[in-house]
């Protein structure tokens, strides 16, 4: 069996540490004063065996107003394609609530109570099929390239290609025809 390997990537204020290709922690740092401080783990993330098949998030908030550390075990409900649909606390409240379009965009966001919250409120990391969503973009990275379910289109090629030589699909289907 060959060793994991372990990287890291620091996005804005936020670090993201991996185990092979999945994030397993998120690390807050402050990057507002002339050094960057250490950081603290601001979540955690528990896989099942599958790819991509998250269980659970350990949200380690920081301090809230009373100088206690706020923390939430959140607990992923997701769908036959990996989607994260819900996140539930341990008493089995719905902490969030999404639904997506077939392209992975997010068409509605709900809190506990069913109210609806802003787009901008996303409260994890991942999002349609299991994989990180960036919020700020508005995009899903799916291992090597963006998706951004706007358009449903990848923003780049896959970097293996198609896999029988060729760079441009339309040459594939050169000469094919189409019928219903």
């Amino acid at each position: 069996m060959a060793p994991l390997r372990r990287y890291a990537a620091l996005v804005d204020d936020e670090q993201y540490v991996y185990d092979g290709s999945q994030v397993v922690l998120t690390i807050d740092r402050d990057l507002s004063g002339s050094a960057p401080t250490t950081g603290y783990m601001h979540n955690r993330y528990l896989y099942a065996p599958r790819v991509d098949e998250l269980l659970a998030d350990e949200n380690f908030g920081g301090r809230g107003e009373t100088g206690v550390n706020q923390y939430d075990l959140l607990w992923a409900a997701t769908d036959h394609l990996g989607s994260v649909r819900q996140l539930v606390n341990d008493v089995e409240e719905i902490f969030e609530h999404r639904e997506y379009d077939s392209f992975g965009q997010i068409t509605a966001l709900y809190d506990d109570d069913g109210t609806t919250k802003n787009l901008d409120a996303i409260d994890s990391v991942f999002g349609f099929a299991g994989r990180e969503w960036d919020n700020e973009a508005g995009l899903s990275y799916n291992r090597a390239r963006w998706l951004d379910p706007r358009i449903g289109r990848f923003l780049s090629e896959d970097p293996i290609g198609f896999g029988f030589g060729k760079r441009d699909i339309l040459l594939f289907l050169e000469g094919a025809r189409l019928t219903c």
